[in-house]
């Protein structure tokens, strides 16, 4: 918790402990609760650390965690994006953006903005008094979802190449090969919850599951948790 993010730049969970660690219930609560996975990356996992660690002493029961009255959908997205509009911020949504485009030199400077729209291809370009917030990847990139009758397919379209691609949980012993194992279910398998918190489960049902892959991310690929 206490290294700092410039030491963890592009290194996994699974590159900071020992595979005991993955086979802990604080890693068994933790991934189930915030859908994480041993290849995602060691930068997020701080963050995610050091924003609830308030939470640690009541983890076990998720008492200490403050609950909207609606999802989080109705009571935060939805009033969140009203407010946004209304004050002239224009959402634009079905939209891919494919490229930022830099300007010379060392610093990062985004000098324009290129993306696809209903299959057209548009560029706007930026000003200096212009900001650019991005998030580049994160660890429910891809994500899929499933169902109690169905599991999530998973999505691979966006892995990097094989070279750092998680091993399969079949050929090694390794934390790769350590999913969570959710409430409910009496072996592992290789889907996180879709829900923020833990949810009990009724004998002989299956909660919904989300399928997440990840490729390792840097600190510029993730946002603060």
């Amino acid at each position: 918790m206490s290294t700092p993010e410039k030491l963890l730049n592009g290194k996994r969970i699974a590159d900071m402990f020992h595979e005991e660690f993955f086979s802990t219930n604080f890693w068994a609560m933790w991934c189930t609760t915030f859908a994480f996975e041993p290849w995602h990356s060691a930068i997020e996992f701080r963050r995610y650390l050091n924003r609830f660690v308030h939470l640690f002493k009541t983890f076990d029961t998720m008492s200490g965690i403050y609950r909207t009255k609606f999802n989080q959908f109705d009571s935060i997205v939805r009033p969140l994006l009203k407010w946004l509009t209304d004050q002239g911020v224009t959402v634009q949504l079905g939209t891919r953006v494919t490229d930022l485009r830099l300007t010379p030199g060392e610093a990062l400077t985004v000098e324009a903005v290129s993306w696809v729209r209903d299959g057209k291809s548009e560029e706007v370009a930026l000003t200096p008094g212009d900001l650019v917030l991005v998030t580049n990847g994160s660890m429910t990139a891809n994500s899929t979802l499933g169902s109690t009758d169905a599991a999530p397919v998973l999505d691979t379209t966006n892995w990097p190449s094989s070279a750092s691609t998680p091993r399969s949980p079949t050929t090694s012993s390794s934390p790769w090969s350590t999913p969570c194992v959710p409430p409910g279910r009496r072996s592992p398998v290789r889907f996180t919850s879709t829900s923020s918190r833990r949810r009990s489960t009724r004998a002989g049902t299956t909660p919904r599951f989300s399928s997440r892959p990840c490729r390792p991310c840097t600190g510029a690929d993730t946002a603060a948790g």
